[in-house]
C-alpha cells in the first residue's frame, strides 16, 4: 500500500507540474511547453514505439521523415520519473562531456526546432527577441537559408570542430563545419551562435516551469550517498584564538562568501561544529557537508504568488544542488539561540541563483534536528544586483 501510495503522489505531482497533454502516438510528459512543441512536430514514423517503455537515460533514434535525403539523429533523454527532460538534434557524439551539458542541450533544442518548426517565421522572431543571433562565417542568415532544411543539414552532417566561450553576460559558441559541393568539393564553414547567459532561454523554460520544477525535483529527489572530500585550503587566515579562515569567494557583498572556519594546532586543522562557536558551525554545515541529516520545513515561493510546502532532508537538498552551483552564505549575529542566516546557490551555467533564508536554533544545529527555510529559485541575478546597488 505504501509503495502504490508513493507511486500516486509521483503521478499527481507530475500532472500538476506542467499539466502535460497526450501526444498523436504516446502519452509523454515533459518539463515545458517548448519541448512538448518541439516533439509534437516529429511525426510518429520517427519514434520508436518501444523506446517510452525502457528509456531513462540519452537515447538516440535516427530518424528519416524530416529530410528526405538525411537520416536525422535525434536525442531524447526521459528522467527517472518518465518526464522527458530533453530533445534535440545530436550533432556531436559525446560534446556533453566537454563542455557544459546545459549549453549543449540548448544548441541540440535549438538545431532540431529549425528543423522541425512548422512556424519558422515565429521561431526567427523569438529568437531576435531573445537577443539569439545565428550566423554564418560572420554573416548574417536570413529566414529563406532556414526554409530549406538541407542547408542546415549540410553544415551539420561533418562538424569538424566546437567551441564555447563566455564573455560577462555572454555567450558565443562556434560550430565548424565541412559542407560538400559539386565535383567532390568541400569547403570550411563556421555557424555561430551568440546569446545572453539567461536561464530561460537556455534551460527552455520560463519561470513558472522553471519554479515547478525545482520544487518538484526537490520533493522527490533522493542523496547518492558520496562524502564530500576537504580540499585543501590555499587561503587559510587567521580570525582569533586557534580560530582560523579559509577563504574563499564572496557573492557581490563580502558578508555572503564561502568561507570556512577551522581549528587549527600544532598537528591538525578540523572544520569547527560546536556548541561554543554556533555561527561559525552553521556556516560550515550550510556550505559543506554535515554528518547530521537535518529536517528542512521549505516554503517555496513561486511564480503567481504560490507557496508550495513541503518538507525534505539536508542531505538530499543539498545532493539537487551539488552539481552546476556554486554556494554561498551570509549570517546573522544569533539571538535568543536562534540562527539565521541567507544560503545563496549560483547557477554557473546562466546568471541566475537560488536563495534561501534559513532559520535553525543552536540546539536543533547541533543535534540534527528541524531548520525552516524560505526559498526563491531562479532569480536573475541582476535583480539582486539593484538590490545591492551594484553593477
Amino acid at each position: 500500500m505504501i509503495v502504490r501510495m508513493n507511486k500516486l503522489k509521483n503521478i499527481i505531482l507530475i500532472l500538476i507540474l506542467c499539466g502535460f497533454c497526450e501526444s498523436g502516438f504516446s502519452q509523454s510528459y515533459f518539463y515545458s511547453q517548448k519541448l512538448q512543441k518541439i516533439y509534437n512536430n516529429l511525426s510518429v514514423s520517427c519514434m520508436n514505439k518501444t523506446f517510452f517503455a525502457h528509456a531513462r537515460t540519452d537515447t538516440t533514434i535516427l530518424c528519416t521523415e524530416i529530410a528526405k535525403t538525411d537520416t536525422i539523429p535525434i536525442i531524447i533523454s526521459i528522467d527517472k520519473y518518465g518526464i522527458i527532460e530533453h530533445i534535440g538534434y545530436q550533432f556531436f557524439v559525446g560534446i556533453d562531456t566537454i563542455y557544459d551539458r546545459n549549453i549543449i542541450r540548448f544548441m541540440e533544442r535549438e538545431f532540431l526546432n529549425l528543423l522541425t518548426t512548422k512556424e519558422l517565421n515565429e521561431v526567427l522572431v523569438e529568437n531576435y527577441e531573445d537577443r539569439l543571433d545565428i550566423t554564418l562565417n560572420g554573416n548574417s542568415i536570413g529566414s529563406n537559408f532556414f526554409k530549406n532544411k538541407t542547408n542546415l543539414l549540410k553544415l551539420l552532417r561533418n562538424v569538424t570542430g566546437f567551441s564555447v566561450k563566455r564573455v560577462e553576460n555572454f555567450y558565443r559558441v562556434d560550430v565548424d563545419c565541412r559542407s560538400s559541393l559539386a565535383h567532390n568539393n568541400s569547403v570550411q564553414s563556421t555557424l555561430s551562435f551568440q546569446f545572453p547567459a539567461d536561464y530561460e532561454l537556455i534551460y527552455g523554460m520560463n519561470k513558472k516551469e522553471m519554479d515547478n520544477f525545482i520544487s518538484f525535483n526537490l520533493q522527490n529527489h533522493k542523496c547518492k550517498q558520496s562524502i564530500n572530500e576537504m580540499e585543501n585550503c590555499v587561503d587559510m587566515v587567521y580570525f582569533h584564538d586557534s580560530v582560523y579562515v579559509c577563504k574563499g569567494n564572496s557573492f557581490m557583498i563580502s558578508q555572503i562568501n564561502n568561507d570556512l572556519y577551522y581549528t587549527v594546532n600544532d598537528i591538525s586543522s578540523n572544520l569547527i561544529f560546536n556548541q561554543a562557536m554556533p555561527t561559525e558551525s552553521f556556516s560550515n554545515v550550510m556550505l559543506f557537508s554535515s554528518e547530521k541529516n537535518y529536517t528542512i520545513k521549505v516554503k517555496q515561493r513561486k511564480y503567481g504568488n504560490i507557496n508550495d510546502k513541503y518538507t525534505i532532508c539536508s542531505k538530499d537538498f543539498f545532493d539537487f544542488f551539488d552539481k552546476n552551483y556554486d554556494k554561498y552564505f551570509g549570517i546573522e549575529p544569533a539571538k535568543d539561540g536562534i540562527l539565521k542566516g541567507t544560503l545563496i546557490f549560483k547557477d554557473r551555467s546562466t546568471n541566475t541563483i537560488h536563495l534561501a533564508y534559513i532559520e535553525i536554533s543552536v540546539e536543533a544545529l547541533m543535534h540534527g534536528g528541524e531548520m525552516n527555510m524560505t526559498l526563491t529559485a531562479n532569480i536573475p541575478q541582476h535583480n539582486l544586483e539593484n538590490l545591492y546597488g551594484e553593477k
